[in-house]
C-alpha cells in the first residue's frame, strides 16, 4: 500500500510532497514548543512524534487518561512499547490549526503534571 501511495505522490508532483512536508515542519515546531520543557524529553529525527519523560513516580497510563479527560489531548504510553515513564506524542496527521489547538492543551497539562498538581 505505501509504494502505491509513493507513485501516486510522484504523479501529483513535488508540489504537494513539499506542502505537506511543510505542513509537518510546522506541526513539528509547535508540539516541540510544547514539551521541550519536560526534561529528558526525546527530540526523534526522521519520526512523527516526540517522546516526552515523565517525572518520577507519573505512571504513563494516569499521565494519558489525564490529559485526555482533562485536556482532549491523546497520547499513547510508552510502557506498550516496553519502556516505562514515557509518552509518545504524534503530531503526523493533524491539521496546522488543529495541531496549534492540541499543543497549547498539551503543553498546559504537562506543565500541569510537571508541578505535580494534576492529581489534586
Amino acid at each position: 500500500m505505501s509504494q502505491r501511495v509513493a507513485v501516486e505522490c510522484l504523479k501529483i508532483g513535488k508540489e504537494w510532497v513539499a506542502e505537506k512536508v511543510h505542513t509537518l515542519e510546522k506541526n513539528r515546531e509547535l508540539v516541540w514548543n510544547a514539551v521541550k520543557s519536560m526534561k529528558g524529553t526525546v527530540k526523534t529525527c526522521g519520526a512523527f512524534y516526540f517522546l516526552i519523560k515523565l517525572p518520577e513516580g507519573v505512571k504513563d497510563m494516569d499521565a494519558v487518561t489525564y490529559l485526555a479527560t482533562k485536556w482532549n489531548v491523546l497520547v499513547i504510553p510508552c510502557n506498550s512499547t516496553g519502556v516505562e515513564g514515557y509518552l509518545r506524542v504524534s503530531y503526523g496527521n493533524l491539521r496546522y490549526e488543529d495541531c496549534q489547538k492540541a499543543a497549547e492543551a498539551l503543553k498546559q497539562g504537562l506543565e500541569s503534571i510537571q508541578r505535580g498538581k494534576w492529581l489534586k
